[in-house]
């Protein structure tokens, strides 16, 4: 191989990338540390750009609808911004006015129930074990196990708990809360700064990349990032659309067989469903809590009736209806929702969707490039 000008610069770059990963890799501690440490000091801009790209979908709804005969830019953007935050509002202090009395109502009936209960299990218990009196030791042993440990916990909750330990929790607990509370509102200011100027953030982030790179490079990454933009912003309107159908389903069904808090519990079903798939199993949990100390059959029938609900959720609406909006077949939804939900839990499964969609989408692009080309040199040499 010849040694030009070229080839050795491109040695003594992958020299230099091999010694950079190597640096990494053997201070990889203290890299992460860093990286922890920019984090927390970017967090309010992150915070930020995640409120204004979810935003942008209401407020560009009514800008393009609400508010398109109106001639100045800046007002029907100012007023768009009003409206869109407003309505967030709205919708989530009526969500909290309708679950959170009911959910404080039945702690509050459970915390009434509970020795009844207690005692009528502890006679269920004394039924069924009598005669059985090895069975019986056994059970009496775990209780009095279970009564000595309860017995220490409260002693070193008074003797340690409160003079040490527990106030430094609560420290932690209260700056841990004024910090996040903080970079929030810093956050939502920003976001405010970034929906109002992102045709000139656009732009001026148009400008620079045609300076770093060349134009061929330029074109096809501003094309990626206007793919994932439109992926993401379906995948967020889909799914609202699903947890909405979800809840009108959820509702019809308990009003038709009498169950109580209907409407509640198909509120807080759509909350869930915002977790891809498996959110409404949280909803499902909370609806059986709280209907169970109402009347335990209606809880076992809504149990059933979430099963058969789930099956049509999961494979026709669910599918359909986010899968369609963003382009993925239902079988890659679904194992995107596995692997992010593996890897990064929720949010892994919120993020996994659309951007399976985005790789989907460009493979399927590539593919259809290369067929095109082999079709083009067939037909070449043929002539």
């Amino acid at each position: 191989m010849e040694l030009n000008k070229k080839t050795t610069r491109n040695i003594i770059k992958i020299a230099a990338v091999i010694l950079v990963f190597a640096f990494l890799l053997y201070n990889l501690s203290s890299v992460l540390e860093f990286a922890g440490m920019i984090l927390s000091l970017l967090s309010p801009f992150i915070i930020g750009g995640m409120i204004a790209f979810v935003m942008n979908v209401p407020m560009s709804t009514f800008e393009n609808h609400c508010f398109s005969r109106i001639k100045k830019q800046n007002l029907k953007r100012v007023l768009s911004i009003i409206c869109a935050f407003f309505s967030v509002v709205i919708v989530i202090a009526v969500v909290m006015g309708l679950v959170v009395p009911e959910i404080g109502r039945t702690i509050q009936n459970l915390i009434q129930e509970f020795p009844r209960r207690l005692e009528q299990m502890q006679l269920w218990l004394n039924e069924l074990l009598k005669g059985n009196t090895e069975i019986e030791k056994y059970f009496a042993q775990i209780w009095a196990s279970g009564e000595e440990y309860l017995l220490k916990f409260v002693n070193n909750l008074g003797s340690k708990g409160i003079s040490g330990g527990f106030f430094t929790a609560m420290t932690g607990a209260i700056s841990g809360t004024v910090s996040i509370v903080v970079n929030f509102f810093m956050g939502l200011i920003f976001s405010i700064y970034i929906l109002v100027q992102k045709e000139k953030l656009g732009s001026q982030g148009r400008r620079v990349a045609a300076v770093i790179w060349k134009k061929p490079v330029c074109d096809g990454i501003l094309s990626v990032l206007s793919l994932c933009n439109n992926t993401f912003r379906k995948f967020i309107t889909g799914q609202c659309v699903e947890a909405v159908i979800l809840a009108v389903i959820f509702f019809v069904c308990m009003s038709v067989f009498g169950m109580p808090y209907a409407l509640t519990i198909s509120v807080l079903i759509m909350l869930m469903s915002l977790i891809p798939i498996f959110g409404s199993l949280i909803g499902c949990v909370a609806g059986a809590f709280l209907i169970v100390f109402v009347n335990p059959l209606q809880a076992l029938l809504f149990i059933i009736m979430f099963l058969i609900i789930q099956q049509i959720e999961g494979n026709l609406i669910y599918p359909h209806v986010v899968g369609n909006s963003i382009g993925l077949p239902s079988i890659w939804v679904f194992v995107a929702v596995l692997l992010g939900g593996n890897l990064f839990g929720i949010a892994g499964m919120l993020v996994f969707i659309p951007l399976c969609s985005v790789l989907y989408t460009l493979a399927k692009n590539w593919v259809k490039k290369k067929e095109r080309e082999a079709k083009e040199n067939e037909s070449d040499s043929g002539r």
